[in-house]
């Protein structure tokens, strides 16, 4: 798939879940998983663009994770980042603080 396809699916998809978001009213376990999956995609969009810190860059500064040798905090964070499945079958994934210093160093609202 090119890479314009999915950053086209990627805002249809962002436009339907704010829209979603903008009908509902109380935060509910479903409109959590929605605004879960808007922040991840809020924060790759955001990496994607050209001037965009490095995922290494972003890892140092929000998360001040070091940049090891073999690459462990490297891999760990591209795998939270993209929500890659685990050995166990669930989500690797940030935690709330994780994401909102993530958000707030990218400048996203």
């Amino acid at each position: 798939m090119r890479k314009q396809d999915i950053k086209k699916l990627l805002r249809e998809s962002l436009f339907h879940v704010e829209e979603t978001e903008q009908q509902g009213g109380g935060q509910k376990p479903k409109e959590r998983e929605r605004n879960t999956k808007k922040d991840y995609a809020d924060i790759r969009h955001a990496l994607d663009k050209e001037l965009a810190p490095s995922q290494v860059g972003l890892m140092k500064s929000a998360l001040g994770w070091e940049d090891d040798k073999d690459g462990t905090n490297r891999s760990l964070f591209g795998k939270m980042l993209h929500q890659e499945t685990n050995d166990e079958g669930s989500l690797y994934q940030f935690n709330d603080e994780q994401i909102a210093r993530i958000r707030t160093a990218l400048d996203l609202s």
